[in-house]
């Protein structure tokens, strides 16, 4: 191989994006009983799930979703790469945190990555890969919009803003993500008819109501989680230890934290893999989902 194919190679095509946290990022690594940390990888482990989020067709989707982000590949004893590299700007914390901020201290705590901290991090493919770079932009600005990172993400922890980003109001907020969809699944992922699946997908999203500040939105999922808990029982369906084992139940509705028009908005997604779940579950999403501030009769 040449030097000048070489280097052709080794080109990149990269886009750095410059983050701050809205609520306390709950993200470590090896060390994660004395500091937070700003990870690589659990980053990655968060844009896979939210893109698988936005397939229906299990068909090949493990070749599909490895051919994105990398992969154990298939028996040659040889690993998928991805095209996508990621790099960040290392942050670290030894901040602590209530994990159940709406119980007050001595329920639990976390290290994290305080509100209102700058990040930065950097997207690079290679530029025979670069009609890919605006795909994973675009997934990465969705799971923003949509989600959390690291521990109790779906809790409202976690929740990261792109600076610049700015929406004037709810439905501003709301048309966005809408577009993101539209845009990542080229018009393919219609959420008023969508299947039952074989994994969790993309079905609703609800915005609560505004806040002063991060705390607050903090504190609200809290208790709308308790609450919802506390009236089901034994047959609480939004993420616990399951009745029958000791599996652990991730929640199917994902609450993160919003900036929208300088307010905080508490935004709950829900990942299923139906749209008809049981009684149950219904009563238990419009318990969660009122506590927030959504008006919904389920």
């Amino acid at each position: 191989m040449s030097v000048e194919s070489l280097l052709n190679q080794s080109a990149l095509n990269k886009v750095v994006l410059s983050l701050k946290t809205i609520t306390p990022l709950l993200m470590h690594g090896y060390n994660n009983r004395q500091e937070a940390e700003f990870r690589v990888p659990s980053i990655k482990g968060v844009l896979r799930y939210w893109w698988r989020s936005l397939q229906v067709d299990s068909e090949g989707l493990l070749k599909k979703e490895s051919a994105l982000f990398g992969g154990a590949g298939s028996g040659t004893g040889e690993g998928i790469r991805s095209p996508l590299q990621l790099h960040v700007v290392p942050a670290s914390s030894r901040s602590s945190f209530p994990i159940r901020p709406h119980r007050g201290p001595g329920q639990g705590s976390a290290f994290g990555i305080p509100a209102d901290t700058d990040l930065k991090i950097e997207f690079s493919v290679m530029k025979r890969n670069a009609e890919l770079l605006e795909f994973y932009l675009s997934l990465f600005e969705f799971t923003l919009a949509v989600s959390g990172f690291g521990q109790r993400a779906r809790r409202g922890y976690g929740s990261l803003g792109l600076v610049g980003r700015n929406w004037n109001n709810v439905t501003e907020y709301r048309e966005y993500v809408s577009q993101k969809i539209e845009q990542l699944t080229n018009g393919r992922f219609n959420l008023a008819n969508l299947p039952d699946t074989k994994h969790p997908v993309f079905r609703n999203f609800w915005v609560g109501k505004a806040l002063p500040d991060e705390t607050k939105a903090r504190v609200i999922i809290g208790q709308a989680s308790s609450r919802a808990k506390a009236e089901a029982g034994y047959k609480y369906l939004l993420g616990s230890i399951s009745s029958s084992s000791t599996t652990r139940l991730a929640s199917p509705l994902h609450a993160s934290v919003q900036i929208i028009d300088r307010q905080y908005y508490p935004v709950v997604v829900e990942t299923n893999l139906t749209s008809r779940p049981n009684v149950d579950y219904r009563k238990q999403r419009a318990t969660f989902l009122r506590g927030i501030g959504v008006n919904f009769d389920g």
